[in-house]
């Protein structure tokens, strides 16, 4: 068995060692514009999600917008596969809209589906859940749900899988069904995305000349995934009943009027004698 296992890894590292040609670009490219110009990019802050993010990194962005640990999502993305993911966050300056959309790439699609489970689950379960968005999405597998704490309104949230990734779109509002804008938004990112992404240490299947060896290097690191998930199953199941308690503590824009100038970043409003931070409007994941 010690044997079989050596080679396994032998061969697993000289498929990678050659996979200098196939190395995967920036997850940002996956993700689809704006849908307008006004929309500006936040600064990244600990529950403002725009740049890459690891397993950690996640859990921390999560436990920062909720007031409470969610320390246990790192483990369930690591075992499910989840090898790197991307955010981007944008203020629109017009309306007030909050809107973010996370990607989050698995070794394999097996990996993105539970993941797209526990994030519908998890959504329907949550006591701000306010049901699926009116006229739902023709997205293959989708879910979609608004979450909102006090009013109305709130965040409305569509997740799907495309290939071996995850994607989340939320469009958040006070003052307005944004249903429409979220859902368009929604399908906008899935036309945008590719087939499938790269995991770094994969080897590409352009690779030219080595086609056998790429075949291998897919089956072995499927092998290991698989082996790996197989281990951390019961952890898994005890962790999907112990998802962090929903809830919200910060304020709305009530505070910064209409008026006010905003730093390029809109991140910042001038109140006639210092520059104060804007605290968009939040809902729990």
């Amino acid at each position: 068995m010690a044997a079989v296992t050596l080679a396994l890894c032998l061969l697993l590292g000289a498929a990678i060692s050659v996979a200098a040609d196939g190395k995967p670009g920036d997850l940002r490219s996956v993700l689809a514009p704006p849908p307008a110009a006004d929309y500006v990019e936040a600064s990244p802050r600990p529950d403002t999600l725009d740049g890459s993010f690891d397993a950690k990194g996640y859990a921390d962005f999560v436990s920062a917008v909720n007031g409470d640990d969610a320390s246990s999502l790192e483990g369930l993305l690591t075992g499910y596969g989840f090898s790197r993911g991307y955010g981007l966050t944008w203020n629109q300056r017009a309306t007030r809209y909050y809107m973010e959309e996370f990607v989050f790439e698995f070794r394999l699609a097996t990996g993105a589906r539970f993941w797209l489970g526990d994030e519908k689950d998890g959504t329907s379960t949550m006591k701000e859940y306010r049901g699926e968005l009116v006229g739902g999405t023709t997205i293959p597998g989708a879910w979609t749900g608004r979450v909102s704490t006090d009013g109305p309104y709130g965040a409305y949230r569509v997740g799907f899988i495309k290939g071996n990734d995850y994607y989340v779109i939320s469009v958040d509002s006070t003052t307005t069904d944004v249903t429409d804008v979220a859902l368009k938004q929604a399908q906008a990112q899935y036309d945008f995305a590719p087939g499938s992404t790269t995991p770094p240490g994969i080897i590409s299947s352009t690779i030219k000349g080595n086609r056998n060896l790429t075949a291998v290097a897919w089956v072995v690191g499927g092998m290991i995934t698989i082996i790996l998930v197989g281990t951390v199953v019961s952890l898994v199941i005890l962790a999907r009943h112990r998802r962090p308690a929903m809830t919200i503590t910060q304020a709305t824009y009530s505070d910064v009027p209409m008026s006010a100038t905003r730093s390029p970043d809109g991140a910042y409003w001038w109140d006639g004698m210092t520059w104060r931070p804007v605290v968009p409007p939040r809902s729990p994941y």
